[in-house]
Order: structure tokens, then C-alpha cells, then sequence
């Protein structure tokens, strides 16, 4: 959609629904958002009208600046008004066009901030950069006054009810990170083969555990090889499986599994837009959501900086709108030097874009050692690298690839 046509949409759904439908949407986007300078001043004209103790649109050639009319005229003047005015559209979808308005200004500021990057002498400064891209990502108003907000909180106080949170199934990473709470975006990240995907199933296995239902949007795996991952917890043979040479062992696991009613409350799904999960989680209403992984959803025509970022916050946001967690997957960007291939991994290796750092309440790594022959090791270790409210660490554990599980070395098995 063409950010132009997108915002005479929005205008024309004002037109038609008049203040109320302009405060509702200006609550999403303001006169800056739109590119068209025509749309900009008519969008201030919008607000000094709905401002009035009488708002009527009529007055709204009148209400802009003279110094702004010029480009109205460019684009017809009150002859252009009159269109967006008779447009056939409807009020119901203004602030879905004005969420629209914002996302598309905000492509086009972090297309000029990359560019500017880019093309400035010497090396970019990334810190600054990415100081930059985090101002222009301003969350949406709202109309909570301070006092409400305070009552609510003494209101949950004093009925001492339990956050809607979920455990992670070791103890040392619930301790460190306080688990996965409603709103909250819970990076784990790894490099290839390292266990990211064992660890999605083994969270996702807890939160079952504990009563709740998971989507899990698997853009890397299909649903069968999932299924098989989850046969192997069970002492199923992915050779065996894999080759239609199933035993005892494997129809034993897998009738077990099918008679699980935890697997009732366990969806896998494969959105690669991050637009189409809004509407999944309303249909499904998961207690959590997991995206298996970052790197695999789409950015459009975005670069991989830009894209990555815009999904990074969308994440975030959509665990906040529906106030769920959400676990994100996501890979490591690979060791510069050969030597430091056996090193820890550090925040500063999250892939494409270190907005994933600052839009994560948590990020927690899985490492596992490389022997000198180039093979992964058994032993490893969870590291919390960043934990809002809580602690960094790390849990030392034994990985066993058959059964795609892992046990801390204080002898608890997951």
C-alpha cells in the first residue's frame, strides 16, 4: 500500500466519523507521521476543529494555516476536501489506517537513519545509531491518569491474587529472569544447533504443565518434525522414525502423546508476517507465544537492520497489547575470529539489529562447548545476559541429543 493512499484513507474515515473518530485516532498518529504535506495540514486542521466546543468538518478549509494552504491547493484545494469528505469508507477502520500512517513513517525514518549511517565517513556508531532508531519508536498514547494506575496496583495489592506468570522448568533461570510475565518479550538465543528448539519445547512443556495453552508460530520446522521432537522426549527414535522403520519404542511414545491432553492446548502455526499474529492470538488465546525464530519472519523490503528491528518491537508490543509472554528464538551472529569460536556468547552478538536487546525484557543464550574436533559437547550452559527485575547468570547443563532434553548438573532432569 502506497503510504499516501493509506493516509487519504485515514482522512476520509475521519471525515465520515467526525471528532470522536479523530481523537480515537489521534491517539495513534500525529501530523509528522503522514509524508504528504497536503495530509499534514489538513490533520492539524482536523485537530483545531475537533477542538472546538462544536466541531463540524465544514470549517476545516478555514481552520488551515494560510501559510499550509498552498499545498492543499497542489492537490485541489476545498475541491480535494470535498473527496476525501464523500470517499466510501468507514469510520470503524480509522485507527487501523492511522497504525498504518505510523508504521510506514517509521519504514521511511529508519531508511533515512540506515542511509545517513551508511554513507557517513569512517565507521558507523552503532550505539548512537541504535539510540536513534528507539526514539522514533514512541508507543501509542493512552488515557490512564497516574491516580487510576496507582489505584489498580493497590486494588491487585490487597486482593493478593497471582500474576498470570509461568515458570521456566529450571529453577536457577526462574530465579534469575522471574519467569514469563504477562507482557514481557523473552529473547533466548543461540548459535545453530546449540538447542534453541529443544529449549522452546522444553518451555513450552512447562507452561502445558502448568494449565496454559501455547501457540507456537514454527517458521524453521514443520509440525511433523516438531512432533517428533517431542516423541524423542519420550524415548522415540528420530532415525527410526524419520526412516518409517518405527518400533515398540517409537508407537509406544507416540500413543502416549496422542492421548495427552496437554497436546489439546498446544498449536503450531507458521505466520512469517508478523501482521497475521495479532489475529491468531485473538483467535486462539494463547498464554504464551513462541516464534521459532526472528530471523525467519518477513521484513518486506526492509534490510535485514531495518526489518529485524520493526519486528523486535512488534513482538514486544504484541505481548503488551494482549498481555502475554512471548519467547522469541533468535539466532547469533557468527564469531569474527576462528579462535573465538568456543567463546561465552555476548549481547552483541544478537543478529541484525540491537534493538532485539533493548525491546527484550530478558535474553538468555544457549551455549554449548565445542570440542577441539569441531563437535558440539554435551555440556553447556544457560546464560541470562540481560533480566529486567532480575539477575544474570548462568545454569551448567548436560544436553542429550537423542532425547532432546536437558539436565542441570545439580542432577534435575527437564
Amino acid at each position: 500500500m502506497d503510504s499516501r493512499d493509506e493516509e487519504r484513507f485515514l482522512l476520509s474515515s475521519v471525515f465520515v466519523g467526525g471528532a470522536a473518530t479523530y481523537w480515537n485516532a489521534a491517539a495513534v498518529v500525529e501530523a509528522e507521521h503522514f509524508e504528504s504535506r497536503a495530509h499534514q495540514a489538513i490533520w492539524r486542521a482536523f485537530g483545531r476543529v475537533a477542538e472546538e466546543s462544536d466541531p463540524n468538518w465544514v470549517l476545516v478549509w478555514g481552520a488551515i494555516e494560510p501559510s499550509e494552504r498552498p499545498f492543499v491547493k497542489e492537490q485541489g484545494g476545498e475541491a480535494f476536501l470535498h473527496t476525501l469528505a464523500t470517499a466510501p469508507v468507514s469510520r470503524l477502520v480509522a485507527v487501523r489506517h492511522a497504525k498504518n500512517v505510523r508504521q510506514l513513517a517509521y519504514d521511511r525514518a529508519v531508511r533515512r537513519l540506515v542511509n545517513q549511517a551508511a554513507e557517513s565517513e569512517g565507521s558507523i556508531d552503532v550505539d548512537s545509531l541504535i539510540a536513534a532508531l528507539d526514539d522514533l519508536r514512541k508507543p501509542e498514547t493512552g488515557d490512564v491518569l497516574m491516580r487510576d494506575a496507582l489505584q489498580e496496583v493497590y486494588l491487585k495489592a490487597e486482593a493478593a491474587k497471582p500474576i498470570k506468570a509461568f515458570t521456566y522448568p529450571w529453577q536457577e533461570i526462574q530465579m534469575g529472569t522471574r519467569g514469563l510475565r504477562p507482557g514481557w518479550l523473552c529473547v533466548w538465543a543461540g548459535e545453530t544447533g546449540h538447542g534453541k528448539t529443544a529449549t522452546a519445547l522444553s518451555v513450552t512443556l512447562s507452561v502445558l504443565n502448568q494449565g496454559g495453552t501455547v501457540l507456537y508460530d514454527s517458521l524453521e520446522m514443520g509440525a511433523e518434525e516438531l512432533a517428533i521432537r517431542l516423541a524423542q522426549q519420550e524415548g522415540a527414535s528420530s532415525m527410526r522414525l524419520l526412516s518409517n522403520t518405527a518400533g515398540p519404542e517409537e508407537f509406544n511414545a507416540l500413543s502416549k502423546l496422542i492421548g495427552d491432553d496437554r497436546m489439546q492446548r498446544f498449536r503450531v502455526e507458521r505466520a512469517y508476517r508478523v501482521e497475521q499474529l495479532p489475529g491468531l492470538i485473538t483467535r486462539w488465546k494463547p498464554n504464551l507465544l513462541v516464534v521459532d525464530h526472528l530471523g525467519k519472519l518477513d521484513i518486506g523490503r526492509l534490510s535485514r537492520l531495518e526489518g529485524t528491528t520493526r519486528n523486535s518491537w512488534y513482538l514486544k508490543a504484541l505481548a503488551l497489547k494482549f498481555d502475554i509472554p512471548v519467547l522469541c528464538l533468535h539466532q547469533l551472529s557468527r564469531p569474527q575470529e576462528h579462535k573465538r569460536s568456543g567463546d561465552k556468547p555476548t549481547l552483541n552478538r544478537l543478529r541484525d539489529s540491537g534493538a532485539v536487546e533493548q525491546d527484550a525484557d530478558t535474553v538468555c543464550f544457549v551455549w554449548r562447548k565445542r570440542e577441539e574436533t569441531g563437535e558440539l559437547s554435551r555440556m553447556g550452559q544457560f546464560i541470562i545476559a540481560k533480566s529486567r527485575m532480575g539477575n544474570t547468570g548462568a545454569l551448567d547443563f548436560t544436553f542429550d541429543g537423542a532425547r532432546q532434553t536437558f539436565t542441570p548438573l545439580d542432577g534435575r532432569h527437564s
